[in-house]
């Protein structure tokens, strides 16, 4: 049986066409655009989606990680929630604007102790990969004395102006250090601080990277800073503005100056009038590397509530990654195969900068990470992982043009790659979603979600389909033998121009035994969920899977 679709998450962009059965604009927050999905099934049986929840269907602008969560294997869903929020100078009306920090690209995996980890992109206020002039190399942070700190730069410095990788001194280079405070140069403590301890909002974690003048005793030391500052009475603590925004940072002096944020909606008079409601903040004196950050969060509770975010790029991103590092989007794994019983509940994570993937992983559920050997790992771009039943992992590229993806494996836990055979599937120019069905009666099944381009006629983005093969741990291929088109029904006016389109995708096996899919079904605005029962993937004329599939 093939289930209805259920249009999750829809922008609300001109023409949108809401079936109240689902949702309304008040569900939707008022999005205009919604991108890059993720699936995931937590121990206690809660299905969470995230979703790039975005201010248009750029790569950039007011883009925050938002999830819903379904109960009953998808049935019936939460409401949309935000978990970031990030900071915002001027508010988002149209594609050209680029005033805000993003955070992009979810993706999940469940830790060995039961938590829901999730890792994606956080970006300073730039526009990302799409304005490579503003990036600067490396990974934000700087070593000192052998701790690597985060790293702050006034109006007049950058990271292209440290010409060396062990001192900051002499270089207009700040540093976050305990309790976030901020050193000089000459690595003196200030007054300034990063309160390290953040409260989740109604609408996310607003707060990250909010800079504050201590003029007493810091007042944000042992609790979270408030959603909106009012001006300071007394000893009261100054706030300075947010070191993720970096355009217009004012000049570094002696005497600091209260920021008052505001919320702009549509109520608001100009320039703080907006159709898309956010919190209008100012630069900080001081700001972030403009580079790619990955950020993880994680919940203890599948997907209810969410810790504050953290910064692992310290561990993980190197010089010669560039301006760019970052996760590719679908799914991570937890090994559970390994020969040697220690790397079972190593997590790993597919990432890849602008010319090669790589693989960074975690022995301790998330906090401590660890990039593969050699740094790259000859795949490219998006990569998909999976493993064998036999321990081995394959890393499959996200193709250049409509081919069977070049893959790369692993038999030692993600340290180390050599070359794989090709997945003998085709795929066109975009993410896919790859998982692995539990064992049964010693055979693996594998699924993978992805666009054939009009079944192989061209590149584009269309004709979506599940794919179902045979793992071969012999020879560590995928032997094809069933495929099921993805057909979503029509909710928008102009909807039949794009009534073929597929894009990025997420599978996920559901607590009731049928399969999830989560993907996009028309251009930046409009996300699908829809499930069905394994053995719809059984044709007529090919081998009938055994029924004990699960």
């Amino acid at each position: 049986m093939v289930y209805k679709d259920y249009p999750l998450f829809v922008g609300l962009n001109e023409g949108a066409d809401l079936p109240s059965k689902y949702q309304t604009k008040d569900d939707m927050k008022n999005t205009r655009s919604f991108r890059i999905p993720s699936l995931l099934t937590a121990p206690n049986g809660n299905v969470i989606a995230a979703i790039d929840r975005a201010s248009t269907g750029a790569d950039w602008g007011k883009i925050d990680i938002a999830v819903r969560i379904s109960k009953d294997s998808g049935e019936t869903w939460s409401e949309m929630k935000m978990i970031t929020n990030m900071p915002t100078r001027v508010p988002p009306q149209s594609v050209d604007d680029t005033a805000s920090a993003f955070a992009i690209d979810p993706v999940m995996t469940v830790t060995k102790n039961g938590e829901i980890l999730m890792m994606f992109d956080m970006w300073p206020e730039s526009k990302g990969l799409h304005d490579r002039s503003r990036l600067e190399s490396g990974s934000g942070y700087v070593e000192i004395d052998g701790q690597k700190y985060l790293a702050l730069f006034d109006s007049k410095s950058s990271m292209r102006r440290l010409k060396s990788k062990t001192r900051a001194t002499g270089y207009n280079c700040y540093t976050v250090r305990e309790n976030g405070f901020i050193y000089d140069p000459d690595g003196v403590k200030t007054l300034m601080y990063l309160p390290q301890r953040h409260a989740c909002y109604e609408d996310g974690y607003a707060t990250m990277g909010d800079l504050y003048l201590a003029v007493g005793e810091p007042d944000y030391i042992d609790k979270a800073p408030p959603l909106i500052p009012k001006e300071p009475q007394g000893d009261e603590d100054v706030y300075l503005g947010n070191i993720y925004l970096t355009v217009a940072t004012p000049p570094l002096k002696d005497k600091f100056y209260f920021v008052q944020k505001t919320v702009a909606d549509k109520n608001c008079d100009p320039p703080f009038k907006s159709d898309y409601p956010v919190i209008i903040t100012k630069p900080a004196p001081l700001r972030v590397a403009v580079t790619s950050h990955l950020w993880c969060m994680r919940s203890a509770d599948g997907g209810e509530t969410w810790s504050a975010p953290y910064n692992i790029n310290a561990m993980v991103k190197r010089p010669e990654d560039k301006g760019f590092f970052g996760v590719a989007p679908g799914n991570a794994i937890t090994l559970q195969y390994q020969e040697n019983p220690e790397l079972n509940g190593r997590i790993l994570v597919p990432v890849y900068n602008l010319k090669a993937a790589a693989v960074i992983y975690s022995d301790d559920d998330g906090y401590t990470w660890t990039r593969n050997d050699k740094g790259y790992i000859k795949t490219s771009g998006e990569n998909q992982l999976f493993e064998y039943s036999d321990g081995c992992i394959q890393s499959v590229s996200r193709p250049l043009f409509v081919s069977a993806p070049k893959t790369v494996i692993s038999t030692d836990g993600g340290r180390t790659w050599k070359k794989g055979k090709p997945l003998e599937i085709a795929c066109v120019h975009c993410q896919k979603a790859i998982i692995t069905l539990p064992v049964v009666d010693g055979k693996q099944y594998v699924l993978c979600s992805h666009s054939t381009g009009h079944f192989g006629k061209d590149s584009t983005r269309t004709c979506g389909v599940i794919s179902l093969g045979l793992a071969d741990t012999k020879t560590h291929t995928v032997k094809w033998t069933n495929e099921m088109s993805i057909k979503q029904n029509a909710y928008y006016k102009d909807f039949e121009k794009h009534a073929d389109f597929f894009a990025y995708s997420a599978i996920a096996q559901l607590p009731d035994g049928t399969i999830g899919v989560l993907y996009e079904a028309y251009p930046s605005g409009y996300i699908v969920f829809t499930k069905f029962d394994i053995l719809d993937l059984t044709l007529a004329n090919k081998p009938a899977l055994p029924k004990k599939i699960f």
